[in-house]
């Protein structure tokens, strides 16, 4: 027979091993419940890491305005080109005229920044620790001159173009420029505004490496100036990407020999 101490004892260990069991099993379902909170966690991609994995901008992608479609005729060499013709590069372009002062001011801080651009390639090129690119900081702080286009664009519509590359030729500005044609005028107006009409606001804007544009902004800026609002619109731009002649060579040779073994 069991005695009431004996009965006493066992009880208390069964209720001792109940409520063990018991503490196990909700500790348990913390830690799942955790980590299940913690996968969850890692399957969530943060702003950032998004921003890091942002998508390339194509060329064949880019929807252009009309203004960007027009043909323009370069005044020194007769050729053609539009203002959508340099995907990959950030373009600079200043509306001018040949009798504004304050735009021939604007143009030398651009020859200023230009030189300064060419002397600063030629010491990385010298320099034994430049990197490749120019960059040794994460964040760019300087960039090099074939990654920007300088366009002066004459709002002199009947302006001869021989005359405007005069013009330039005899004050030094080996950019870029063209006659805008008044259908484009009236394009740049419906977009920028009518300050675009005045030259001697030095207005200004830019389009950007993935085809986005600039708000027009006015104003002499200094060189220093020129070199900082550069450096914006490149970091501003979507990653593009741009093949070159030879690499696209190289993926039609690569389709032909798949179409042989085909």
């Amino acid at each position: 027979m069991i005695t009431r101490n004996k009965r006493f004892v066992l009880l208390a260990m069964v209720a001792i091993v109940a409520i063990i069991g018991g503490l196990v099993a909700l500790n348990g379902g913390e830690t799942a419940t955790l980590a299940s909170d913690d996968e969850d966690e890692s399957a969530i991609e943060t702003p950032a890491e998004a921003s890091d994995n942002g998508d390339i901008v194509l060329e064949e992608d880019i929807e252009r305005p009309e203004w960007q479609l027009v043909e323009l005729v370069d005044a020194r060499t007769g050729e053609t080109f539009t203002l959508g013709d340099f995907y990959g590069k950030t373009v600079f372009i200043e509306p001018m005229a040949t009798w504004c002062v304050t735009c021939r001011s604007q143009m030398r801080n651009i020859v200023s920044l230009i030189a300064e651009l060419e002397e600063e390639e030629a010491e990385r090129e010298n320099s034994a620790s430049a990197s490749a690119d120019g960059e040794t900081d994460e964040i760019r702080t300087s960039f090099d001159l074939d990654e920007v286009v300088f366009i002066g664009l004459s709002v002199e519509t009947n302006l001869n173009p021989e005359r405007l590359a005069e013009y330039v030729d005899a004050q030094g500005f080996e950019w870029t420029f063209a006659v805008i044609p008044s259908d484009m005028l009236s394009l740049l107006v419906d977009e920028f505004g009518r300050p675009i009409l005045n030259p001697p606001s030095t207005p200004k804007f830019f389009i950007r490496a993935d085809g986005t544009h600039s708000e027009l902004v006015t104003g002499v800026k200094s060189s220093d100036e020129l070199r900082e609002d550069i450096l914006q619109a490149i970091l501003e731009s979507a990653p593009t990407l741009i093949i070159e002649a030879d690499d696209e060579a190289d993926e039609n040779d690569d389709d032909a020999d798949t179409a042989e073994e085909v």
